[in-house]
């Protein structure tokens, strides 16, 4: 599943530059980087299942080491995002927003808390952020 992210990642934001991190001696540290236009920033690459219910909450799996490294690069004036795939549709989130989205929230709180919905929208929001 992570691989088809990455590759929709590196399709959609094809005027970025991408590069895929992968690293295990470091914990926390998002999956992609990418620069455009002289601004550069952090993604990490999440899917969740879409539930049943409306009244579900959802929960997207985020560990205390990403958490605690997208507030600390925050701090420091960095940018860092989760990008997280629900079924067919994907959306941004800031990277302050790991805590919430580990924990879960409703349905509606996950829309209202995505800074952008769809690639196009996505992409736009990172190249002005």
């Amino acid at each position: 599943m992570e691989k088809y992210l990455w590759k929709q990642i590196r399709d959609r934001l094809y005027d970025f530059f991408i590069q895929r991190i992968e690293t295990s001696i470091e914990r926390g540290i998002p999956d992609v980087y990418y620069i455009n236009n002289g601004r550069s920033g952090w993604i990490e690459g999440k899917y969740i299942r879409q539930p049943k219910r409306k009244t579900t909450k959802l929960k997207v799996k985020i560990t205390v080491e990403q958490i605690a490294w997208h507030i600390s690069h925050a701090r420091h004036g960095g940018l860092s995002y989760f990008l997280v795939k629900k079924g067919r549709d994907v959306y941004l989130f800031k990277g302050s927003s790991g805590r919430a989205l580990a924990t879960g929230i409703t349905q509606n709180d996950f829309e209202k808390m995505s800074i952008a919905k769809g690639w196009m929208d996505i992409k736009n929001c990172i190249k002005a952020d």
